[in-house]
Order: structure tokens, then sequence, then C-alpha cells
């Protein structure tokens, strides 16, 4: 069996350290969650002692109503809030120490390395997401659970008709209702905001310590999930500092792992390899049908679905760039 070079090293143990930690994302996301559905008996119970059956209520009792199922849904978004912070706190920490701890084992002999750690966690924390200040990105949650709720509540003609906009019917298990997107979103923010917070971890370390790495090596996970963005990056190798830095996108899971001067780039398999041995099924969920039979029929290849930032053609972009490819 032939040896692994020192980067192919760290990218194995990089990469299976970032399935772990979306594993850990997800069941973090899911208490609080659990937090939120076990307050969904008082909530109903409130919608319907504040209302009953059959009788009209006006604008002055919604007002009443929205407050008191508000007070209701607030007090878990601080709760967890605090858990969140707390969180992304321990998280950073932790990073820091084992994104050191990776390097120093696997670091070549004739490469020096003197890792520092001068960036604090708060000053990790204060890095943008996607956008986003991770610490106020719970906040933005919340409130936007708030205006649904006004707008659910106030819309209403009966409490039946309250209780599923909101918390859903169980023919579809709660999964319609205004209060599953909140866990929705949920989901969404403590994934990619625990992706942003090791990468930023990494971007620090990296940034304190010029001359340990020289570049990094862009990574998605190939599956059906896998943006167009992504799967176009995955395998480009950019300087230190340089280029996309991931999270690019809400529930982005790709990843920049850093290289050592010298020992050369890792096997990555690319996409069009991934793709080409996956069956018909799985490539009609990943391009689509219609970009599926274009690529089948050999008008369009894999690389011509997207510009050169790595954005998706829309169907009507395709036909205004390669009308030939949909000639019959």
């Amino acid at each position: 069996m032939k040896t692994k070079s020192t980067n192919h090293k760290l990218y194995d143990e990089m990469i299976a350290k970032q399935a772990q930690l979306h594993r850990v994302a997800i069941n973090e996301a899911g208490r609080y969650v659990a937090e939120f559905k076990v307050k969904d008996q008082e909530f109903t119970y409130t919608i319907h002692d504040m209302w009953r059956e059959g009788q009209s209520v006006d604008h002055r009792a919604k007002k009443s109503i929205f407050a008191k199922l508000n007070a209701i849904r607030q007090a878990v978004w601080r709760k967890i809030v605090k858990w969140f912070r707390k969180f992304m706190g321990h998280l950073a920490k932790a990073e820091r120490l084992d994104f050191r701890n990776m390097v120093l084992t696997n670091a070549p002999k004739e490469v020096k390395v003197f890792l520092t750690g001068a960036t604090s966690v708060d000053a990790i924390l204060r890095m943008p997401v996607v956008g986003y200040n991770v610490e106020k990105w719970l906040l933005q949650l919340a409130e936007s659970d708030a205006i649904r709720l006004r707008a659910a509540t106030f819309s209403a003609s009966s409490a039946r008709q309250l209780q599923e906009t909101t918390v859903g019917t169980k023919i579809l298990n709660y999964s319609n209702g205004t209060n599953a997107v909140a866990y929705r979103n949920i989901r969404t923010v403590v994934t990619t905001a625990t992706e942003g917070v090791t990468s930023n971890v990494q971007y620090a370390i990296t940034a304190e310590n010029p001359g340990v790495f020289t570049k990094e090596v862009y990574t998605a996970v190939l599956d059906t999930r896998t943006s167009a963005l992504c799967r176009t990056l995955h395998g480009r190798v950019y300087p230190i500092g340089e280029g996309p830095v991931p999270p690019m996108h809400p529930n982005c899971r790709s990843k920049r792992v850093p290289l050592f001067e010298g020992q050369g780039v890792p096997p990555v398999e690319t996409f069009q390899e991934w793709f080409e041995r996956q069956d018909e099924d799985t490539q009609r969920k990943v391009l689509g049908k219609n970009r599926y039979e274009l690529w089948r029929a050999g008008k369009l290849t894999l690389d011509k679905f997207v510009d050169s930032d790595g954005e998706q053609y829309t169907l009507k972009e395709l036909y205004a760039k390669y009308p030939e490819a949909f000639e019959d």
C-alpha cells in the first residue's frame, strides 16, 4: 500500500473531523428544537383557552392572544440564544486547540512550526459567517418568528385555523406550521455557524503563522445536496488568504484544507469523477431533469452548466448561451 503524504494525512484527518462536527451541530440544533416542542402543548392550550370555539374575537382580543403566545415563544428563544452563545464559545476554543494539534502532529520535519493563538475567541465569533454576525443570528430568527406569529394571529378566523397555521397539522406531522419554519431555520443557522466558526478559527491561525502553509484545497461534500457553486470549486487550490472561503451559503458543508509547502496536493476526486460513477437516479437529482437530458445526450458537458464563478445558469440562460444544445 502506498504511503500517504503528510498533506494527505492532514487532509483525511480534517475531512473526518468536519463530518464529526456536522453531526455535533445537528445534535445541538435538535436540542434547541426539542426545547420549543416541549412548549407546544402550552402554546396550543393557550390558543383554545383565549379563543373559544365559535367565539368571534376583535382586534383587541387578538392583540392579547398574540402577546401571550409570543411570550411563550420568546422565553424559549432567550434560553436557546444563551445556549447557542455558550456552544459557539466552546466550539471556537476547542477548534483552535484541535486545529493546532492536528498541524503539529502532521507537520513534516523540514517545516518549522511555531503556532500562535493571538486571535481571541471573541474576535473569532465577531467574524461574519455568510454575511451574518454569529452571535446575533438567532436573535434575528426570534424577531422573524414573532412577525410570522403576529401575521398568523391577526389573519386567523378561528382558533383552529390559528393552531393549524402556527403549530401545523397532525397529518403532515406538524411540519407545515410557521413554528416549523423556525425549527428549520434553527438547524440551518447552527450547522452553518458551526462550519463558519471552524473556518474562521483556521483562517485566523494560518494568517497568524505565515510560512507554515502556503496553499489550501477547497473540498466539498459530494452528494445530491451539493450546490452548483461548491461542486465547481471542489478540488481547486488557492493561496492562503485568497479565493472563496466556506461556508459559501446557508447549509454549506465545504471546507478549505491547508497544505504544507513541498508536500504535494492530496488526491481529491473531482466532481466529474464522482458524478460519472453515480447511478442514473442520482445523476438526475443532482442536475435536474432538463440538464440531465442535455448532459446525457452529449449536448452540454458538466462545466457548461455554471458560470466562471460557479453559479448555476438557469435554463433560460443556458438557452441564450447555447441555443444549439436545445435543437432537436
